[in-house]
């Protein structure tokens, strides 16, 4: 099973291409009418440490550690569950139904973290899930984008898309952009 690590401190350049980089005015290609994002505050290493202990809590199938890492008020976009009725889910009991949807065609399913993004006030990360459906035995694999708010080592908004370039869309900064705010991505180049 993989899970998330930490890949060490934080390069002090990230903070500052962060804080000050170029924002592109692209309209990002966005499935749900979520909040806009923070402005009161850069992520910092005890931010992104929390983002990396979710996705190691969600990969060791620990629903308690991964709703620990959430603020009560946190408010998730769900990309896998968008054609559903419902693919927002808010506060903790929002996010227990939200991952009981999200495992329930699952007969093993891990989501590895390929890198992490620090944007200013927001993190991106690029993932791919992995895993094989209840009765399949093809496996199946997709590479998505996660963006999230993080307010007091807490995640406060977590926003799914269906590509790390609408994801760096949504954040303001295009795929090649990225490069620049990598920290724990292997290569340090956004994953494709």
């Amino acid at each position: 099973m993989v899970s998330a690590s930490s890949s060490g401190p934080l390069h002090p350049r990230a903070y500052e291409a962060g804080r000050h980089g170029t924002v592109r005015h692209r309209p990002p290609t966005i499935l749900h009418d979520g909040p806009q994002k923070r402005t009161d505050g850069v992520v910092d290493e005890r931010d992104l440490s929390a983002v990396r202990r979710a996705y190691a809590a969600w990969n060791e199938h620990d629903l308690d550690a991964f709703v620990e890492e959430c603020s009560p008020e946190i408010e998730m976009h769900s990309y896998m569950l968008r054609l559903l009725p419902q693919s927002k889910f808010v506060g903790h009991e929002g996010i227990r139904r939200w991952a009981v949807a999200v495992r329930e065609p699952w007969r093993e399913f891990v989501v590895e973290s390929l890198g992490f993004y620090p944007l200013g006030d927001r993190v991106l990360v690029a993932v791919r899930l992995h895993g094989y459906l209840e009765g399949g035995d093809a496996p199946v694999e997709a590479r998505l984008g996660h963006l999230m708010s993080v307010r007091d080592a807490k995640i406060v908004l977590f926003e799914a898309f269906g590509s790390v370039e609408d994801a760096a869309a949504a954040a303001g900064v295009s795929r090649d952009e990225l490069a620049r705010h990598a920290v724990g991505a292997p290569d340090g180049r956004p994953p494709g």
